[in-house]
């Protein structure tokens, strides 16, 4: 039996001072990410002059380790680091078994876009206001296409398996045993709820419920 809580999206603007993410003056995505528990990977993609940045700050900022530099067209750089993350933005998120799209970080703040149950987002906020300051909270209706039991099903069990992680954590066969379903049942799941939530997020961006500082 699932339960019927509504989803709720989320959009958080916050600063996490003494992060990484608090020195930069200039727009980074983190593409992926993958953690064991302790130490994440983080691959981020921004400008030249914010790998600069990133190149000068040491483990009292998080990052552990930078691994790999891939200089892209355009001026833009490819960052594959390993960072600290204890009581970090992704570890509490993680922590609830959050629906998240990667943040993007702009002039040092970190926004961030996730869906969570209604009961899960005063407990979420007021995690993240212990360790980070918050400049501006969203909370709207999920008013768009709603998930379905198995979509929502499939989605929850391969954010859990390590499906999305990077490298990923499970196989569209793990996932079809796991859920004893047909791989093209599985696969026809996954992408019609992505699309359905990527749906929603676009929608609330252009709404401008998300701002740049």
């Amino acid at each position: 039996m699932y339960s019927k809580y509504p989803l709720k999206l989320v959009s958080v603007n916050l600063l996490h001072e003494g992060c990484w993410t608090s020195y930069l003056s200039d727009r980074m995505e983190v593409i992926a990410h993958k953690t064991n528990g302790r130490i994440y990977r983080d691959l981020v993609l921004g400008d030249q002059r914010g790998f600069t940045v990133l190149k000068k700050l040491d483990v009292k900022t998080r990052i552990e380790e930078i691994r790999n530099v891939n200089y892209l067209e355009g001026n833009k750089v490819l960052v594959d680091m390993t960072l600290s993350y204890h009581n970090s933005i992704f570890s509490i998120l993680n922590f609830h078994n959050i629906l998240l799209l990667e943040p993007t970080i702009v002039h040092g703040n970190e926004m961030w876009n996730f869906l969570a149950y209604e009961y899960q987002v005063r407990d979420v906020v007021k995690e993240l206001e212990g360790v980070a300051k918050i400049r501006d909270v969203s909370v709207e209706d999920y008013h768009y296409e709603k998930l379905t039991e198995n979509e929502l099903k499939t989605l929850t069990t391969a954010l859990e398996m390590g499906y999305y992680n990077f490298p990923r954590g499970a196989s569209l066969r793990d996932l079809s045993m796991r859920l004893k379903k047909p791989k093209n049942s599985v696969i026809h799941d996954l992408r019609s709820g992505e699309r359905k939530i990527i749906r929603a997020m676009l929608e609330m961006l252009r709404g401008g419920h998300l701002r740049e500082a």
